[in-house]
């Protein structure tokens, strides 16, 4: 397996291992030297394999989050697209004070080295929706900083939909957080960071297996419809208990929609006596019409003073789409 560095239009730095049959490798891309500090990575296999790719960060600067510490770790992309959906996203702060720092991270590894003409559109609750246009020099990246450069903003929760012309790209999306959200009198303080590689499609049906919302727990939904007509979106939960719960969603055009899966959690899905399997919980949302959209499912998570094994921070993750 090789791993191939680039950044600022070329070819920065190699690595190479050999991973034996059944076996795990580790690449560390830190100890190579003189490398420039953000690099585009592509890996290459002489046999088909599975790539992620951990990142650790401690005291970092996160914009307008200030300084925070985590983790996260994204799956490659096995492909080059000239589209990427993002249903999450939030730049700015929150009606609780928290603070969000969100950034696009947009990559032109396409061999054919030609600039890649790109057009990022960041769509909002309330339907408007805004464009810029950028270029990706060939074998370079882009970091966009979306609560400086989303000029105009409707709102601090945003979709984004990108795409590209001249050149095929790889987009991923970073978000730095302080957060604080309340919820049925409790205040749920974390803070870390998330990122996701793009959803490269859009589909009539997505699938969580994970969610958990018992105190120190938020979980959320959010669903981006990037059609040019309203979407009716059909939410299905299921918890430990096999209580099910079902909700009609209207999506807009262009637009991007928030649910809070732990109020719906709390309201609707626990009973009292019920311990901690009824705040597992799966769901699925779907269309009956053929509509295609995207959705994400954030968690946010602080154990401090509740469980034996602490922990704080944030996740991320596209719904299962069956593709």
């Amino acid at each position: 397996m090789t791993a191939t560095y680039y950044a600022n239009g070329s070819q920065v730095g190699t690595q190479s291992i050999t991973v034996n049959a059944g076996a795990r490798g580790t690449i560390a891309l830190g100890a190579l030297t003189g490398l420039p500090q953000h690099v585009a990575a592509v890996v290459t296999s002489t046999q088909p394999v599975v790539v992620e790719r951990p990142t650790y960060f401690l005291g970092i600067s996160g914009g307008i989050a200030g300084t925070v510490t985590g983790a996260s770790s994204v799956v490659g992309s096995q492909l080059l697209q000239n589209q990427w959906f993002f249903a999450e996203g939030y730049a700015g702060t929150s009606p609780s004070g928290g603070k969000t720092q969100e950034n696009l991270v947009i990559s032109n590894l396409d061999p054919i080295n030609q600039p890649a003409s790109v057009t990022i559109n960041l769509q909002y609750i309330n339907g408007v929706h805004h464009s810029f246009t950028l270029t990706v020099p060939s074998k370079g990246q882009v970091i966009w900083n979306v609560n400086t450069n989303g000029l105009g903003a409707a709102s601090n929760e945003v979709s984004a939909a990108i795409t590209s012309s001249g050149a095929m790209i790889v987009a991923e999306r970073q978000m730095y957080f302080q957060y604080v959200h309340t919820l049925n009198g409790a205040t749920l303080h974390t803070s870390g960071g998330t990122e996701v590689t793009g959803q490269i499609a859009t589909f009539t049906s997505y699938s969580f297996a994970e969610g958990y919302n018992n105190k120190g727990y938020n979980e959320w939904l959010t669903l981006q419809n990037p059609t040019g007509s309203a979407e009716t979106i059909y939410l299905v939960m299921i918890n430990g208990y096999g209580n099910l719960y079902t909700q009609a969603i209207t999506v807009g055009a262009n637009t991007r929609y928030t649910q809070d899966i732990s109020a719906l959690v709390l309201a609707h899905m626990v009973q009292p006596g019920q311990d901690h399997r009824a705040y597992e919980v799966s769901l699925t949302v779907e269309t009956l019409n053929g509509g295609l959209f995207v959705a994400e499912r954030p968690m946010y998570v602080n154990t401090f003073g509740i469980s034996t094994f602490p922990t704080q921070g944030g996740s991320d993750a596209f719904g299962y789409s069956g593709s």
